[in-house]
């Protein structure tokens, strides 16, 4: 869902890993499924594009 909503908001990885405070090669294995996020990496790209954990997560 990450991917999904990072591209409906027209963000490229860069840019919302800049934003969540992340670094792009980890929010690129998150997209992917290759690593289990963190609660609090959840929050912080939930923030970055201004909509709720729970929606990332659906």
């Amino acid at each position: 869902m990450i991917k999904a909503w990072r591209e409906h908001f027209g963000l490229t990885q860069e840019e919302l890993a800049d934003r969540a405070g992340i670094r792009q090669p980890s929010l690129a294995r998150l997209e992917r499924g290759d690593s289990t996020p963190r609660k609090s990496t959840l929050k912080k790209l939930a923030d970055a594009m201004d909509i709720s954990v729970e929606q990332l997560i659906d």
